[in-house]
């Protein structure tokens, strides 16, 4: 079977489509903001003053630690939804 190459997807008028894909086009822009902030820092160690680095270590991890909370909280929310869905389910 051929495939061919794959376009723009079209516009839909359903929101919860557009909802969830601008929440992961904004995971992934976080994570690789904190990706592009490690590289930096790993390739400029070396011309780094002992404080500069240090300032750039604390920044970072403030920068993981925000962004491991954000992306337990949304997970919490969704398992909490989930869950509330299949007890409705099995009550019905």
């Amino acid at each position: 079977m051929q495939r061919g190459v794959m376009g723009q997807s079209s516009e839909n008028s359903d929101t919860a489509g557009t909802m969830i894909s601008a929440l992961v086009r904004g995971e992934d822009a976080a994570i690789q903001y904190v990706s592009n902030d490690m590289m930096y820092m790993m390739q400029n160690a070396g011309s780094m003053s002992t404080g500069e680095l240090t300032a750039s270590a604390i920044q970072l991890q403030v920068e993981v630690a925000s962004l491991q909370v954000d992306m337990q909280m949304k997970m919490s929310v969704v398992t909490s939804s989930k869950d509330a869905i299949e007890t409705l389910m099995k009550n019905q």
